[in-house]
């Protein structure tokens, strides 16, 4: 089996841990599977170099002056693993749509030559309704390839991507036309569910067992109770609440809280 994958968040040099989650997702299932193939398409995602912002027009003009369009450039991260990378310009959906055009035209490139070397893909498994959700709907039709999609928006939808109450065009149409819609946790395939996209299903996301797992050691090494949280530090985490939470228990003097991550800082 050939699986072609659009994932709407990637690592970067710039954003090494946005989206951490669909590389290491990809990883597990070529080292699962050998004998299928998949292929990784990626146009700049949460690369500086290629992301526009008309707040830092000054900025913005340099990177579109120094942009210059080639690919795909190819990398070989396993023997069935690649990445393939057409870059593309990206900027508010507003304006232009944000290159969506552009940015779909680069996808099918790393899509030609993912099937110039592996033949056909058999699914395309785009990870987030938009815009690897919209982008997977295109080349569907045009390679005539079904396609997935994992959900991983939390809360879902974001705000831009609702307007009075309903989904904007490119995000309902990926996520109706998709073959499944699969949700990372229960209680997001309730929501998506809610909008009337009845293809969900749920499957959580992957865990490394070999690096978590339960101790089995019961030595305590401090006399506080340890909470450790990890993760971004935005504001749909929730760590702002966290806090608040943890001040009001009656035993705070005796929890030892540790928290890692990057981002935004609280106050």
């Amino acid at each position: 089996m050939n699986v072609f994958i659009i994932p709407s968040w990637y690592p970067s040099d710039t954003n090494p841990a946005w989206g951490i989650f669909c590389k290491e997702q990809a990883e597990a299932l070529a080292f699962c599977y050998p004998q299928h193939n998949f292929g990784i398409s990626l146009w700049g995602q949460n690369k500086k170099a290629n992301l526009l912002y008309s707040r830092h027009f000054l900025h913005s003009f340099k990177k579109l002056a120094a942009f210059k369009k080639k690919g795909p450039d190819i990398k070989h991260i396993e023997r069935n693993l690649v990445e393939y990378n057409t870059p593309a310009l990206t900027w508010n959906r507003r304006v232009w749509r944000g290159n969506i055009l552009e940015i779909i035209s680069a996808n099918e490139t790393n899509l030609r030559a993912f099937q110039n070397t592996f033949g056909k893909a058999d699914i395309i498994h785009a990870h987030v309704g938009y815009p690897a959700g919209y982008i997977a709907y295109e080349l569907s039709k045009s390679f005539k390839i079904p396609y997935v999609i994992t959900e991983h928006m939390s809360p879902f939808p974001f705000r831009y991507f609702i307007n009075k109450g309903i989904l904007i065009p490119e995000l309902r149409t990926s996520m109706f036309e998709a073959s499944r819609v699969i949700a990372v946790s229960a209680a997001l395939k309730d929501t998506i569910k809610s909008y009337g996209i009845k293809k969900t299903v749920f499957i959580p996301n992957l865990v490394n067992e070999n690096l978590f797992f339960p101790s089995k050691l019961h030595k305590v090494h401090s006399e506080k109770f340890i909470i450790f949280f990890l993760g971004s530090m935005i504001e749909r985490k929730g760590v702002d609440v966290f806090l608040k939470a943890m001040q009001k228990m009656k035993n705070f003097e005796e929890i030892d809280l540790k928290i890692g991550g990057d981002g935004e800082r609280w106050g």
